[in-house]
């Protein structure tokens, strides 16, 4: 969901400051006006490690927050008292991610959904008046009907002039945001950073993210927008 904004506020999530560095996280982020919900987690570990979600003032000022919080502790089997105090609960940290924003697909889906049942009541309302005029043409004198039917035709034309506006206003914003979304999805995209000729390396399937990741005769990858490049590392220098 590209257009979703994220907050990071890091803690260390295990060992004796953890407890208070996350208490501090939550109070921090519950008051900032325009956070829509808080994840709070970590990945698996021992009980011991997870240790730190249990405390008392970790867990009252969760349950004391205004703003929605997902906890996505450890994994699917892991429980804390995070847990049960939380608005939602989340297996695994990368569930909690899903929780918390709506698919693009499908929030694209929804849209033409109400734009098909939008069309169909003006389609069914049209009808109706058409139905109604039949009958008047057809059950009264001439002279009344002709009347009748030049006044419901000026009526139900300037209905349908009036849904027609509706609906096209409705596809042109439906249309805008539609385009919209689509460029933020392209500029987000990773090809074309790497088309402007910055590589991503990666040793091992994982990401290199410094020097500090490799050492002398380590096998990189280098990722490029037509391929990849397998090198060597001969020097690491810092700096």
């Amino acid at each position: 969901y590209p257009i979703a904004e994220i907050v990071l506020c890091p803690t260390t999530v295990q060992g004796e400051k953890a407890a208070a560095q996350l208490t501090k996280a939550v109070k921090s982020l519950s008051a900032v006006s325009d956070i829509d919900v808080i994840i709070i987690g970590r990945g698996g570990g021992s009980f011991e490690d997870l240790n730190c979600f249990n405390d008392e003032n970790l867990v009252r000022e969760i349950y004391k927050s205004e703003k929605p919080i997902i906890s996505a502790v450890g994994h699917e089997t892991d429980f804390t008292l995070c847990d049960f105090v939380s608005d939602v609960r989340a297996p695994t940290p990368s569930a909690a991610a899903e929780l918390a924003v709506p698919n693009v697909v499908q929030v694209l889906g929804e849209l033409r959904e109400t734009y098909l049942y939008m069309q169909n009541i003006a389609e069914s309302r049209f009808d109706t008046e058409l139905a109604d005029i039949e009958r008047l043409r057809t059950g009264i004198s001439v002279k009344k009907a002709m009347d009748s039917l030049e006044s419901d035709k000026d009526s139900i034309e300037s209905i349908f002039q009036r849904i027609k506006g509706q609906v096209s206003n409705y596809i042109s914003m439906e249309k805008l945001f539609t385009d919209n979304l689509a460029d933020k999805i392209s500029n987000l995209s990773p090809i074309n950073t790497l088309k402007r000729g910055y590589a991503c390396v990666t040793k091992n399937g994982s990401s290199v993210n410094g020097v500090y990741d490799v050492a002398c005769g380590d096998i990189l990858n280098v990722h490029m927008s037509d391929g990849v490049i397998k090198c060597t590392v001969d020097e690491v220098k810092n700096g």
